[in-house]
């Protein structure tokens, strides 16, 4: 059976001028064709007018630059609400903005540490600098979780430091992201806990 029968499949190019993959990226067909507002393809970001309807209603952005951490991350993360997906740290910053700009702030920034254009550390100073310069105070702002290789104690307290809410080291694991987001408050039951 074909799972993506019903699904819209756009092939995505770097912006003239700029060197990367071109990737293909697969959304239900549902959103492209709901009535409800179309999606668009901007600089390998999925935006929509109006998003589809989810269970948890987060809005959520996935920063990584590798495509089966970004498609893991998704596949997690998409019961909970709209995930944006960004392949760079400077993506990242112009998806943060855009949202700001929206007044339709990120609830969750799960953003990968080692990544090309701006690492993930600078892409959590710049959205921390952006959400003060706008009135949003420390702890009001994004949740967000780390998601890195990295284990070391340096890059740990340097994360911390610039005030991330979590820190994963990959591989992911389903049950540690969702017990993350649990803990951020994000969501009120992880599967597997006990209340």
């Amino acid at each position: 059976m074909n799972r993506r029968r019903n699904c819209f499949r756009k092939k995505v190019r770097p912006p003239l001028g700029r060197r990367g993959a071109v990737m293909a990226l697969t959304v239900p067909s549902q959103w492209m064709a709901s009535g409800k507002g179309d999606a668009t393809m901007e600089n390998g970001l999925l935006n929509q007018e109006q998003r589809p309807e989810t269970a948890g209603g987060l809005k959520i952005l996935v920063v990584e630059d590798d495509f089966v951490g970004r498609k893991l991350l998704f596949k997690h993360l998409s019961a909970y609400g709209e995930v944006d997906l960004a392949v760079d740290g400077a993506e990242a910053v112009k998806a943060f903005y855009m949202s700001m700009l929206k007044k339709e702030p990120y609830d969750l920034i799960c953003l990968d540490v080692m990544m090309p254009e701006m690492d993930g550390q600078e892409v959590l100073k710049s959205i921390r600098e952006t959400e003060i310069r706008n009135g949003i105070r420390p702890g009001q702002g994004a949740r967000i979780i780390m998601t890195t290789a990295l284990d070391d104690t340096h890059s740990i307290m340097k994360a911390f430091r610039e005030q991330c809410d979590g820190y994963l080291v990959k591989p992911i694991k389903r049950e540690a992201l969702l017990s993350t987001m649990q803990d951020l408050g994000l969501i009120k039951d992880a599967p597997g806990s006990k209340q």
